[in-house]
């Protein structure tokens, strides 16, 4: 019984350590290569994409479509890859299946298609 209050307790710790967290300003970003960097270096602060959803959720397709308009118009805009992501059959997949604002983006496709 002691071994499940101190969980709860640690728990409870954590909890408030979270929100306090979440409570104070977010930190800058890491400088690195994620999409967050790229968006925050063309001028866009957290709000442009989040737009009043909380932080910790991933941004929505229809939102990263109000800048990008379509995956027709990004298919032209990145033409010139190898196996061009935004020409596939999966042309409503989420954005958030590849790409990521704070950790790398990855592949969808390679999950199915080997290289």
């Amino acid at each position: 019984m002691k071994c499940i209050a101190k969980i709860i307790s640690l728990c409870a710790l954590l909890l408030c350590f979270t929100m306090a967290g979440l409570a104070q300003e977010p930190a800058a970003p890491a400088k690195g290569n994620f999409l967050a960097d790229k968006h925050m270096a063309n001028g866009l602060d957290c709000e442009a994409c989040h737009n009043n959803r909380p932080k910790t959720k991933p941004v929505k397709t229809a939102q990263c479509l109000t800048c990008h308009e379509s995956y027709e118009k990004l298919a032209v805009r990145t033409k010139g890859m190898d196996h061009n992501p935004h020409a596939g059959h999966f042309i409503d997949l989420d954005c958030t299946q590849c790409h990521h604002g704070h950790k790398a983006s990855e592949n969808y496709c390679d999950s199915c298609h080997k290289k």
